[in-house]
């Protein structure tokens, strides 16, 4: 039974992402100083958001990360109105929230997926998709939010506008050290020199972005796949 000050938890359905293997494993050895040097400094999570009633517990389990992510990450890209945003990883589970949330704001978004989710990413409101199989980006956009895939700045950089603005929100490749954050660290060195602005994103927990989302999804303007 729990005591004064404590909740029991049922666990009935969990959402794992890259975010919560860096927790869980303290991999890379950058994070290890908010993490643990060895193991998890917080080993149960203590924040709790009441449940839209529409929202099976599956569906319910990726808003906390993914969906936070990408709200976050368009919040730092200043994404409005009338712009032209490109998502990779758009099939993802941050880049299918990141597609709708952009549609809400009124961006053109052109998502960036695979052979398998074209029909997804199209579905979720996505004005154009690239398929990277079959073929590569060739325009530029106001925009990048850049959450799957292993493009260098100097390749991310080419797909925007002279005064465009990049958002590391993820990433593949890299070893033990730095991992998927080779490319976050270096944005923010780059961005003083040329005329783009280069930025990474580090989703935090804040309760008035969760209860936003929690009024997106019980209002159906937002959906989990």
């Amino acid at each position: 039974m729990p005591r004064a000050g404590q909740v029991l938890v049922g666990v009935r359905a969990t959402g794992v992402d890259p975010g919560v293997w860096h927790f869980a494993t303290v991999l890379p050895y950058i994070v290890r100083p908010a993490t643990g040097l060895r193991r998890p400094r917080n080993r149960v999570p203590d924040r709790l958001e009441p449940k839209p009633a529409n929202l099976t517990f599956e569906a319910a389990a990726a808003v906390p990360t993914s969906a936070t992510a990408a709200l976050q990450a368009l919040r730092r890209g200043e994404v409005a109105a009338g712009q032209r945003l490109l998502i990779t990883g758009a099939g993802g589970g941050i880049g299918t929230f990141a597609v709708q949330l952009a549609k809400g704001l009124g961006a053109h978004v052109t998502g960036v997926c695979g052979t398998d989710k074209v029909d997804l990413v199209r579905s979720l409101g996505a004005d154009d998709v690239v398929d990277y199989t079959r073929a590569d980006v060739t325009e530029r956009y106001d925009v990048v939010l850049d959450i799957g895939g292993s493009r260098t700045l100097t390749q991310l950089r080419r797909m925007l506008t002279p005064k465009g603005t990049l958002v590391i929100a993820g990433g593949e490749g890299g070893g033990k050290w730095v991992a998927t954050f080779h490319r976050s660290l270096r944005a923010p060195l780059v961005s003083p020199f040329v005329g783009q602005r280069l930025r990474q994103v580090t989703s935090l927990y804040q309760p008035e972005d969760m209860q936003r989302l929690a009024e997106l999804l019980a209002a159906g303007e937002l959906v989990r796949w």
